[in-house]
């Protein structure tokens, strides 16, 4: 491979990066405009990072478990859906806002359980996914 093949090669992989990025923008920002029937005060900003993370870890789980069994789609599948499309759509620094909001208005068990639970569950829905692809290609 010559240097300039590898930095075609690099420009490509920036590509896919980018379109998952702008996609995975969208759809957080379409997320955040939604209005979820939470009537909890000063909730709502952890109730959507909660669901946007689950919904994250979840396609994040079904898409690399999905790109393992194939091996052309190994490397566009981590590149446009992991680090692009999930890496801009779920976000830790979210959480971390999410958090510090909490701790700052008293609620600090809340703000434990909080981070608790987007872990737990993210690391369920990401397992989840994983197993559903399982589940699928043995039918």
């Amino acid at each position: 491979m010559t240097q300039n093949d590898s930095k075609m090669r690099r420009f490509h992989e920036s590509l896919w990066v980018a379109t998952g990025g702008s996609l995975g923008s969208l759809a957080r920002h379409a997320m955040d405009v939604l209005q979820f029937p939470v009537s909890i005060e000063n909730f709502r900003i952890q109730y959507v990072t909660f669901v946007i993370n689950l919904i994250g870890a979840f396609i994040l789980g079904l898409v690399l478990a999905w790109a393992a069994q194939k091996e052309a789609a190994r490397k566009w599948a981590r590149l446009f859906v992991g680090i692009g499309f999930c890496g801009s759509f779920t976000t830790f620094s979210s959480i971390t806002l999410g958090v510090v909001f909490l701790q700052k208005s008293g609620a600090l068990a809340e703000a434990v359980l909080y981070v608790s639970a987007t872990i737990v569950a993210g690391l369920a829905a990401a397992f989840a996914g994983g197993k559903m692809i399982t589940w699928i290609a043995h039918d």
